[in-house]
């Protein structure tokens, strides 16, 4: 009899400490249930946390049972890719800005030619008569130039080069640029003959007040923001 009397009492003392550690650990989940912590999480009963964030695209909140750390990286990749996404937008828009006004400039007429020194080796020059429709002095002008076979159409060289004009080219100009290229950049190696076609291109101008007009917006860009724009926006 003694012997149930301590088990029931011991017993007894095991059920009230159980008992209150579970209603203190349940007072403690009330408690902290509708505390938003600085990492914008919540815990709930018994469970993972449950985290709430806000959308970066149209501010509404949503909540994840994600870790922290999963919440943060993605965050991260998000703002990542929005900047991504603004840099290619503003990139694109001075791109076609530029190309109105590169098509300003005209090239009339295009030569290559080897010049040929009794000293030296061979130079590999291009001439280009360039017609100034813009309203601006016009100081360098970028261009693109492909060597092309008559025949099969294959391209010899496609390189680019520079010209700092040694007198600006005034609005309604017209003026003839003889320009040494870089043999390094693989001119030197050419062999062409009076029938190759020289396609040349303006990529980029410079103007007296210091304004670079340059179309750098590439097909690879296009299909960076197209992507990024369907992943992060659409």
């Amino acid at each position: 009899m003694k012997k149930f009397l301590v088990m029931s009492i011991l017993m007894l003392l095991v059920v009230c400490f159980f008992s209150d550690n579970a209603s203190a650990r349940r007072r403690r989940h009330f408690k902290i249930i509708h505390v938003v912590y600085p990492a914008n999480h919540y815990w709930d009963w018994d469970s993972d946390p449950i985290y709430w964030y806000p959308d970066p695209i149209d501010g509404d909140f949503y909540y994840s049972y994600t870790s922290y750390n999963n919440y943060e990286t993605e965050r991260s990749k998000t703002n990542t890719a929005l900047n991504e996404i603004e840099l290619l937008e503003k990139r694109k828009a001075e791109s076609e800005k530029a190309k109105k006004e590169l098509t300003k400039v005209k090239i009339t007429e295009s030569k290559f030619y080897k010049q040929y020194s009794t000293e030296a080796p061979a130079v590999s020059m291009a001439e280009i008569t360039l017609k100034n429709n813009s309203n601006y002095k016009i100081t360098a002008v970028f261009f693109r130039g492909k060597l092309i076979t008559p025949k099969t159409g294959r391209i010899l060289i496609d390189g680019d080069f520079k010209c700092d004009l040694p007198e600006q080219l005034e609005p309604g100009a017209e003026n003839i640029y003889e320009i040494a290229l870089n043999d390094f950049g693989g001119w030197a190696k050419v062999k062409v003959s009076d029938t190759t076609k020289f396609d040349v291109s303006i990529i980029g101008l410079a103007t007296s007040d210091g304004t670079v007009y340059v179309s750098a917006f590439s097909n690879n860009d296009q299909k960076r923001l197209d992507n990024l724009k369907k992943k992060y926006i659409d």
